[in-house]
């Protein structure tokens, strides 16, 4: 009776995994696309205003919608990003690029006047304006 010495080289399954990746043109382009999408803010607060800067690279105005709500205080804003259409699917070997819908919900100070909010949108940055009304801060109450 002899024994034999099983020896498994560790990184010739890491290796043989990642050929099979590599080469399997279905299993790459699932990876590829599994991006999620989120778009990035910066929300700057003055006395008089709160300014907010969505960054939207690759989309189009219409293609966004910005809601408020006095009841809750809430400024949503909501987009979403086609692939273009010059392609099929089938036809695509590779994509980094993120495409869907997103939803966005900030909360804004009291005192927010939502009557005046305004936006613009220009080389994918949406700036989004809400002024204040009169701050209304603590005040001394004589007593009588």
């Amino acid at each position: 009776m002899s024994l034999q010495h099983f020896y498994q080289d560790p990184f010739e399954s890491i290796e043989r995994q990642l050929t099979k990746f590599v080469n399997s043109d279905k299993d790459f382009k699932r990876v590829a696309s599994q991006n999620q999408f989120g778009t990035k803010l910066d929300v700057y607060e003055t006395d008089k205003e709160t300014v907010i800067h969505a960054e939207l690279p690759g989309f189009k105005k219409e293609d966004i919608t910005l809601d408020v709500s006095e009841e809750h205080h809430t400024l949503t804003l909501k987009g979403t990003k086609k692939r273009s259409e010059s392609f099929s699917e089938n036809q695509l070997r590779f994509s980094e690029c993120s495409y869907g819908s997103f939803l966005r919900t900030i909360r804004l100070p009291p005192g927010s006047n939502f009557e005046k909010v305004s936006a613009k949108f220009d080389n994918g940055i949406l700036e989004m304006t809400v002024p204040k009304d009169s701050v209304k801060g603590a005040r001394q109450i004589s007593i009588k």
